[in-house]
């Protein structure tokens, strides 16, 4: 600015414009890029307003079966006509009255509002999201002796309301400010504390709705606002809106701030604080994230956009590798594994090149190691379906591999049964269905076709070839046993299938995985218990019955259980 200082008074004394106007301009472009998201032809309509009444204040909901956008008043004040005695209210527009309006009128229009009204059980609406089991997902932040609360509305009249959450171990939150649902099918939640009398700090919270289980995931807020999740789950962001006194007024001396955290995949607690945005226009409440990435949130001088956390490049895992940066690499391990596995262009796996770095770069090799083992691990069903899995598993089979003929198998603790799971997961659905056919002969025979002996014997063979070492070999005898009674218990559920009508397989890509293979076993018994009590087969009945007695507890080792139960099917008379 120079001598001149013509200095921009902060808001709200002047915003970039005025984003309720219906004059032009509509869009600001700071970045050239924002013309991609903008695309050819941007408009902006006002369709519905009230000067009288905040009605559209938060918690944009589309529901795509009803064609129809739900959202809330302002609430707590006189914009929002609520107070102690008077609840603010959920309203809903027709977005095929808005096109076909704006069709037949280009100029001024204002669609009707269609307001719900709700049970006492919940009070003041605040943030919202998507449709969940059919129902909208609202949170509250309760008002005099009703206490906030997460809860459901049924979309439909007379919308009726269930309450999920209202409390944390027995107390009550302060205000629940926002909420979103993660991919993994959690909810997560923001509290904040403009209801009077706060009992807890301004938190993040996470209730999973199968066990109905809540826990803090993340702390030391002044006001955590709104909260939104990347497609994937692994970033989330947070406004941070200390600055917002409400009665009082803003002081924008306090935060105005967006964070972003990485996700524990595991535990689904937030790690990796970051500053993403500072907003100097009013706060940032609300925000969303696209199917691409790019952050929107609402803000004093309208919606700001913003691209989202910068693309991991694959020669920063390099780079970290060189700095022993276990923190960047662990980023990538959350958010582009693929980069741990593959080759730099003309160049070595990171794998590859942490080891040849020598012994001060050791930890950097375990590490990578066990973030393929991480990975391995908490691959669920679906992610069989996708190609991209098939590839990465490959990868990481020859990742793992490598380590293993490094001699890094004596350091790393299931390094081998690792790579066996890859393997299997790989290429073994072939050889699995050819054990079950071959291993059905020896049940049949009973005792004398020595089943646990032959599937034994086959899965021996099977890590021999892979690992071409007995030393290793003797490494793995618990993932040898536990593959052996997995192909007996998917054998013998596969000769069971022949009398069962509507019964299913269990899953190839259940073997050798921890007791996925078991719990599916026992499930099937429990289902067709009456089916198999029918089987004209009595010694394939007590084969199914000696599989899951003798294999069931953690209390006992793989291998012990094996031979417990080598001693009931290889009896005389089985």
């Amino acid at each position: 600015l120079g001598l001149s200082k013509n200095y921009r008074p902060m808001p709200p004394a002047q915003t970039f414009f005025n984003s309720t106007s219906t004059a032009s301009p509509f869009f600001q472009i700071l970045d050239s890029a924002f013309l991609t998201i903008l695309g050819p032809n941007p408009s902006i309509w006002e369709v519905a307003s009230n000067s009288m009444f905040a009605f559209a204040h938060k918690a944009p909901v589309y529901v795509s079966d009803t064609n129809k956008v739900f959202f809330t008043s302002s609430n707590g004040g006189p914009p929002g006509m609520s107070d102690l005695n008077h609840s603010n209210v959920i309203g809903k527009i027709s977005l095929m009255d808005v096109n076909t309006t704006l069709a037949a009128n280009d100029s001024f229009i204002n669609i009707p509002v269609m307001f719900s009204i709700l049970p006492k059980t919940i009070q003041m609406t605040n943030g919202g999201t998507r449709p969940y089991n059919l129902s909208l997902l609202f949170v509250t932040s309760g008002c005099g002796s009703l206490l906030p609360s997460i809860a459901l509305v049924d979309p439909k009249a007379p919308n009726n309301v269930s309450i999920l959450l209202d409390n944390f171990f027995g107390q009550q939150f302060n205000s629940l400010n926002d909420i979103k649902v993660h991919p993994s099918g959690k909810l997560f939640f923001t509290n904040s504390d403009f209801h009077l009398n706060p009992l807890f700090s301004n938190q993040v919270y996470c209730l999973d709705p199968k066990t109905g289980s809540v826990q803090v995931v993340a702390t030391d807020f002044d006001k955590c606002n709104g909260i939104a999740f990347t497609a994937d789950g692994n970033i989330a962001y947070i406004s941070e809106t200390g600055a917002l006194g409400g009665l009082l007024g803003n002081n924008q001396t306090e935060p105005t701030t967006i964070y972003t955290f990485g996700m524990d995949p595991c535990m689904h607690m937030f790690k990796n604080c970051c500053v993403f945005a500072y907003v100097a226009a009013g706060i940032p409440d609300g925000i969303q994230v696209n199917i691409q990435g790019n952050v929107y949130f609402g803000c004093g001088d309208g919606v700001q956009v913003q691209f989202g956390v910068m693309k991991l490049l694959q020669y920063e895992v390099f780079r970290a590798i060189d700095k022993k940066d276990l923190d960047l690499l662990g980023e990538f391990r959350d958010r582009a594994f693929h980069f741990l596995l593959e080759r730099q262009v003309g160049g070595q796996t990171p794998m590859v090149y942490a080891m040849q770095r020598g012994l001060p770069y050791q930890e950097v090799v375990l590490f990578l190691v066990g973030a393929i083992s991480q990975w391995i691990n908490r691959l669920n069903d679906s992610d069989f379906s996708r190609p991209e899995t098939v590839k990465l598993l490959k990868l990481a089979r020859a990742n793992l591999k490598f380590a293993i003929d490094e001699g890094l198998s004596k350091l790393r603790t299931g390094l081998i049964a690792s790579f066996l799971q890859t393997l299997v997961m790989c290429e073994g659905d072939r050889w699995i269905r050819d054990q079950i056919t071959t291993l059905s002969y020896a049940l049949r025979a009973g005792a004398a076709g020595k089943p646990v002996e032959v599937a034994g014997a086959a899965v021996g063979r099977f890590c021999t070839t892979s690992l071409k070492n007995a030393d290793l070999i003797a490494d793995v005898e618990d993932y040898m046993a536990n593959a052996t009674s997995d192909l007996l218990m998917m054998t013998a559920w596969s000769m069971a299938l022949a009398d069962i009508e509507e019964g299913n397989a269990i899953p190839l890509y259940y073997f050798a995985r921890d007791d996925r293979v078991y719990n599916a076993f026992v499930e099937k018994l429990d289902e067709h218990s009456d089916a198999i009590r029918a089987m004209p087969n009595p010694r394939l009945r007590r084969q199914l019955e000696a599989l899951r007695t003798k294999l069931q507890g953690r209390r006992l080792s793989a291998r012990l259980k094996v031979e417990r139960l080598k001693d009931v099917l290889e009896a005389k008379g089985m």
